[in-house]
């Protein structure tokens, strides 16, 4: 014997459907169509007679409103066979809206749908907020109701056109600058805003190409050796002129003997530019042995092996680490 509980839950199926997003048309969905005529007719309440597809007061009964609500009384007929019932035992459907003053709630729509069976029980879920969130447009134009109807002018479709070529430009403008991009990259220096690992040769050289890039400075730098620099006499933002140095006393053999190119030992370089960081919290004095610069840290803070600590904060459950110090 079917049950009636069944059919609770068809009077808020049929809303929920009504205000789908699924029910687009032209310039909203149902909730835009519904709360901007509304709106437009300072209507307080509306309501809509679901097996008639028809809206009260009659001037909501918009094309795009009643096409929807047409589909509605399909869906009370495919519930009550599902459930076991007659499709003539719903006798009464419809929906109340409330539209809420717009200083307070300018998007909401109540919604309280109502059904009635032959022998009198009606159906109802209770309120349902439903809300119309598009961009305001006019309900009553003619052009948004029959969209089909938009004539293009001439004017119309020379801006298209020029719409069309504009957006072209941009995209192949965009796309020789991210060929660009994978040819060289720019790097920051030291001393300037933008610079070069493999010696600047001017202020106006800050590219160099992507496959030649490697600075082995940088934190978490992946390489474990240096690799010859582009010159050797120089290392630095100025540009080395000979005839300069010739003027003090210097020659190019001097300088290649003070800065030997071929021999060099990255942990003292590396020194100068990564010094170590023995001020952490907690931290007094810190002993290194044997540190792997190419790791992220330049220790291994739980290694009690490499660390001694002096100072008195409580660690590892011990009142003071006086108390149990470690030795390398």
């Amino acid at each position: 014997m079917p049950r009636r509980n069944n059919l609770n839950g068809i009077a808020h199926n049929i809303t929920k459907s009504f205000f789908g997003s699924e029910r687009y048309y032209s310039c909203g969905y149902m909730g835009d169509w519904l709360l901007k005529a509304a709106r437009l007719l300072n209507l307080k309440t509306a309501s809509l007679n679901v097996f008639d597809a028809t809206f009260n007061p009659s001037e909501l009964n918009l094309h795009p409103l009643t096409l929807n609500a047409k589909t509605l009384k399909q869906i009370i007929d495919k519930e009550l066979i599902n459930n076991g019932f007659d499709t003539d035992f719903i006798v009464e459907a419809k929906i109340e809206f409330e539209f809420p003053d717009p200083n307070i709630c300018r998007t909401t729509i109540y919604c309280f749908p109502i059904l009635t069976d032959k022998e009198g029980r009606q159906y109802k879920p209770g309120r349902i907020v439903e809300e119309g969130l598009e961009k305001d447009f006019d309900p009553f134009d003619e052009l948004n109701i029959y969209p089909t109807k938009r004539s293009t002018s001439i004017i119309d479709k020379i801006k298209k056109l020029a719409t069309n070529v504009v957006d072209k430009q941009k995209c192949d403008k965009k796309n020789l600058q991210e060929r660009s991009n994978i040819d060289s990259i720019t790097i920051p220096s030291y001393y300037t805003s933008e610079s070069t690992r493999n010696c600047r040769k001017n202020l106006s050289n800050n590219h160099v190409p992507a496959n030649q890039y490697t600075n082995q400075y940088e934190y978490g730098a992946k390489q474990n050796s240096f690799g010859m620099l582009s010159n050797t006499l120089n290392n630095n933002k100025f540009e080395q002129d000979n005839t300069i140095l010739s003027d003090i006393g210097l020659t190019t053999n001097m300088s290649n003997e003070i800065f030997p190119g071929n021999v060099r030992n990255i942990n003292v370089e590396s020194a100068f530019n990564q010094q170590e960081m023995t001020n952490f919290p907690g931290q007094r004095e810190l002993t290194e042995v044997e540190v792997n610069r190419f790791n992220m840290l330049p220790f291994n803070p739980q290694d009690v092996n490499h660390i001694v600590w002096t100072d008195s904060m409580p660690r590892g459950g011990y009142s003071t680490r006086t108390e149990h110090k470690y030795t390398i």
